[in-house]
């Protein structure tokens, strides 16, 4: 049996080399990053059968990178959260496990194998998670439109958002166009420019 491909977002680098020693020694092979585009670029490169992700990451936060990586299927994710965040977002969300911080190396394994076993016996190809009506909700992809013009563009969350709502009104077109339109961009690897 191949080694299983995990991504591992954490920014605390003490916590992320307990964490890699811990995957690393049950068989894993890990992946690792410290902040959240680092987390999209190397995903799509390497296609993780999950990814654990700490919630707080610089740049763009766990919770939209956990978004992005369930949202497009690219693979499920165990995020690491406060109790706070967790009542925030609610206690569901398609191919998203949570773990309450303060968590133990043994508690993120267990899960982790859990979550890969279940993903096994529903049948998904590693690295792809189920998608509900084969498409992510609107947060979800507004999220990613946000991380593709965070990332490729410079812009803060506020102002990603802020051009995306101009580019529905401008062109008089649905929020959710703007926001598609955006991420089909950045998947076809054209570039936009920063207006003000």
């Amino acid at each position: 049996m191949r080694q299983e491909k995990i991504l591992l977002a954490v920014s605390d680098t003490q916590i992320k080399e307990q964490l890699k020693d811990t995957l690393k020694s049950s068989g894993y092979m890990v992946y690792t990053v410290g902040d959240g585009a680092s987390a999209l670029r190397l995903s799509k490169s390497i296609v993780p059968g999950a990814a654990v992700v700490d919630e707080v990451l610089s740049g763009i936060n766990g919770m939209t990178v956990s978004d992005i990586l369930a949202g497009e299927g690219i693979s499920p994710v165990i995020i690491m959260a406060t109790a706070g965040t967790y009542r925030a977002t609610g206690t569901h969300r398609d191919g998203i496990a949570y773990l309450i911080k303060p968590v133990s190396n043994y508690t993120v394994l267990e899960t982790l194998n859990s979550l890969l076993k279940h993903e096994r016996k529903m049948g998904v190809p590693t690295g792809k998670t189920k998608k509900p009506g084969g498409k992510p909700d609107l947060r979800r992809q507004l999220n990613a439109a946000k991380s593709y013009l965070m990332e490729n563009e410079g812009y803060t969350e506020e102002e990603a958002h802020r051009y995306i709502q101009k580019t529905a009104m401008d062109f008089s077109i649905s929020m959710e166009q703007a926001v598609q339109n955006i991420i089909d961009m950045y998947k076809n690897k054209k570039g936009c420019h920063k207006t003000t």
